[in-house]
């Protein structure tokens, strides 16, 4: 059986930061995009006939 032994405390710091850095940059590529998303849609609500009411 192949048994692996956990890593070293200063590696698992440094894979566990550079993990939480990419779920931020991850979350981030998330929000932009949702916001470009709503701003589109609110562009082409605005730009509807009887708009005014819309977003």
């Amino acid at each position: 059986a192949l048994m692996y032994a956990p890593a070293a405390g200063d590696e698992m710091r440094r894979k566990l930061a550079e993990r939480a850095r990419e779920g931020r940059d991850q979350a981030n590529r998330a929000f932009e995009r949702g916001k470009s998303a709503f701003d589109k849609a609110r562009q082409a609500a605005g730009s509807a006939p009887g708009s005014e009411d819309a977003l």
